[in-house]
């Protein structure tokens, strides 16, 4: 018998424990699991709602867990604690991860995106009998059609940028991209890889057809996507694509939200360790209620902390910045190390909700600073990082004055790994950027350098999913 795809390997009864309460009768169909995107999915709009909780469930899920930690671990700016035996992404931040390690991050970063992805699709095809069965229910059938369509924009560009390269790694993009589905695949169905070019597409088509129909619904707060939530995504993506003036039109549309503004100096810790604490941030995940907390235990809790920060990126932060408040002294092995604080809400605040922030404003104003910078209006860039550098130095007035354009750019990307570190961020920049990985003297990894372009930039595919579905492609020089 062919085996079914990894990503449909899911019981009935996880599909009900994901959205966190108990699954309303009717709500799937009894069938066999590779047709739950072909039939009618809903009973009534409640059920609908449900299933996209369902959906943000599996968001935090795979964000609090290992995709959540590969952003920071293959960078250049964290070190492994001593005595941890094998720390979880071990592989990954020695660049040693291979095809068939499918219970580690290699298998379990693409089995649980397309976990999420599975629950998304299953919201998006079960909508129009939905319409059409309750026709005054359309403004709540149509905010939870315009959230799945965000959902799915992201989970697309989330797996595509563990498992393909980065979009200008080709001129035209024509390489491997990831598969895009828009429903459950049927058992057995043959699927494959689409380019980059068309895998961005998808993206860009849904996130901006879901902008289309939130922007016509008030946010419901940051615990939910919204078309602010959109325009932050497609700023993101534009920005990985080299579109800069695109870059900047959705960084402007996010800027200019009238809900969304700078948290002030004095609470940038609050904005971390509390769940209400300002207006910066555009969209977080409430994992206390939908996830784990590996991600806290990983960085911020002292028992169970397996990476801290390299001296590569706590030299960039100067005595005067407050965002050095975000860093914990640990004694590892009578050596103090500094670990993030960024996810310790678990710790120092067991009541508040542990979240981890998907879009903040401070993110729009530096994505539009470098894609000012690539189109050489350089003023313009300076002031966006002027702004983040004030808001970081409250005692002080922050003057940006360069010696050439591309003194400019470094103090940019300085600011961003300043502003954005332990968020997921610094991995994906490098291989956006086409930059060498070069980690610094203290560096325990057996991996010190890695030069760009290299099959390492991208985890192999799953084993398991090559074997279950001849049709996927291996990525090159990785998959061997």
């Amino acid at each position: 018998m062919k085996k079914k795809l990894v990503w449909l390997n899911i019981t009935m009864s996880l599909l009900c424990l994901l959205v966190m309460v108990s699954c309303k009768k009717g709500f799937l169909e009894k069938e066999p699991l590779g047709k739950v995107g072909k039939v009618q999915l809903f009973d009534d709009v409640a059920g609908a709602e449900l299933a996209l909780n369902g959906a943000y469930n599996r968001l935090a899920n795979y964000y609090s867990n290992e995709f959540g930690l590969y952003g920071d671990v293959a960078g250049d700016e964290l070190n492994v604690k001593v005595g941890n035996s094998i720390p979880v992404l071990n592989s990954e931040f020695n660049f040693v991860s291979a095809t068939d390690e499918d219970e580690l991050a290699v298998g379990k970063i693409w089995r649980d995106i397309f976990d999420a992805l599975n629950n998304v699709n299953n919201v998006i095809n079960g909508i129009p009998p939905l319409e059409s069965k309750f026709p005054g229910q359309v403004d709540e059938i149509a905010y939870i059609k315009g959230s799945a369509l965000i959902l799915r924009a992201l989970c697309h560009f989330d797996v595509s940028k563990v498992y393909a390269q980065t979009y200008t790694y080709q001129q035209d993009a024509g390489h491997l991209g990831v598969p895009v589905l828009l429903k459950t695949p049927s058992p057995g169905e043959a699927v494959s890889r689409r380019t980059m070019k068309e895998t961005y597409a998808q993206i860009i088509k849904d996130a901006s057809e879901g902008i289309s129909i939130l922007k016509h619904f008030k946010s419901t707060g940051p615990a939910y996507v919204s078309a602010e939530a959109g325009w932050a995504l497609l700023s993101r993506v534009y920005l990985y694509m080299g579109e800069w003036d695109k870059s900047v039109s959705y960084s402007d549309s996010t800027i200019a939200a009238g809900s969304i503004s700078l948290t002030p100096a004095n609470s940038y810790y609050s904005m971390f360790a509390y769940w209400n604490s300002g207006k910066e941030t555009i969209w977080q995940l409430n994992v206390s209620k939908y996830g784990s907390k590996t991600i806290d235990a990983i960085y911020s809790i002292e028992s169970s902390i397996q990476y801290y920060s390299a001296n590569k990126l706590l030299s960039l932060f100067d005595s005067g910045d407050i965002r050095r408040v975000l860093f914990r002294p640990i004694n590892d092995n009578g050596i103090t190390r500094q670990i993030s604080g960024k996810y310790s809400t678990g710790e120092t605040n067991p009541f508040q909700p542990f979240s981890i922030k998907m879009f903040r404003l401070s993110e729009m104003y530096l994505n539009r600073a470098e894609a000012y910078w690539n189109q050489k209006m350089y003023t313009e860039a300076a002031e966006d990082l002027r702004l983040i550098s004030q808001r970081a130095h409250p005692n002080s007035t922050i003057t940006i004055t360069y010696a050439s354009p591309e003194d400019l750019f470094q103090q940019i990307s300085d600011e961003r790994r300043r502003e954005l570190c332990f968020e997921g961020h610094r991995f994906y920049d490098i291989a956006r950027r086409h930059e060498n990985i070069i980690r610094g003297d203290d560096s325990n990894s057996s991996v010190k350098q890695l030069t760009y372009p290299n099959n390492r930039f991208v985890l192999p595919i799953p084993s398991k999913e090559l074997d279950a579905n001849p049709a996927m492609q291996p990525n090159p020089g990785i998959n061997n």
